[in-house]
């Protein structure tokens, strides 16, 4: 249990790092894809009022998904 604890707090901190090093566009770039990830979501659960849709990407069968030419 500790060591899980451990590398938690280690991962955090590599992000905390990572962010700080990152420019300002790219860190407000960031956040309005997350505030549009999170409008989408309110949308698609009306207000978070119901449960989000479940994504069965095994349920494609290969003649829906496009091949492409190389």
């Amino acid at each position: 249990m500790f060591s899980h604890a451990v590398l938690l707090v280690l991962g955090a901190v590599a992000d905390v790092y990572l962010l700080t090093k990152l420019s300002h566009t790219a860190v407000l770039l960031g956040l309005a894809w997350l505030a549009l990830g999170i409008v989408h979501l309110c949308v698609l659960t009306r207000g978070l009022g119901q449960e989000p849709p479940e994504l069965h990407p095994e349920e494609t069968s290969r003649e829906e998904t496009p091949v492409t030419a190389r």
